[in-house]
């Protein structure tokens, strides 16, 4: 964790705003799979952030998991985010 806030203590000595910002929300990785986008979220005001990797499951079951896990924005959401937007390829984006 430490190194984590290393780099966004660096990150956010360049740039302490993002307009867009594109973070993996990936349940696979563990329990606590949305500790680096809460982290990240905390840190830097983003105006629009897109959690990512969470279609990419081996079977329909597993993609909607991914995607009911990556949609729990309550676990990692921030009030410097203005909308969190989720899209599946080839699809039309949604604010959710």
């Amino acid at each position: 964790m430490k190194g984590f806030e290393s780099i966004l203590e660096k990150i956010y000595s360049y740039y302490n705003y993002f307009d867009f910002c594109f973070f993996p929300v990936d349940s696979r990785i563990g329990t606590d799979y949305f500790t680096g986008a809460k982290m990240f979220l905390g840190k830097i005001p983003v105006g629009t952030f897109f959690p990512m990797h969470y279609e990419l499951g081996n079977d329909q079951d597993t993609i909607d998991r991914l995607h009911r896990d990556a949609a729990a924005f309550e676990l990692y959401a921030s009030p410097m985010c203005h909308q969190y937007i989720m899209s599946s390829p080839y699809s039309v984006f949604t604010k959710i």
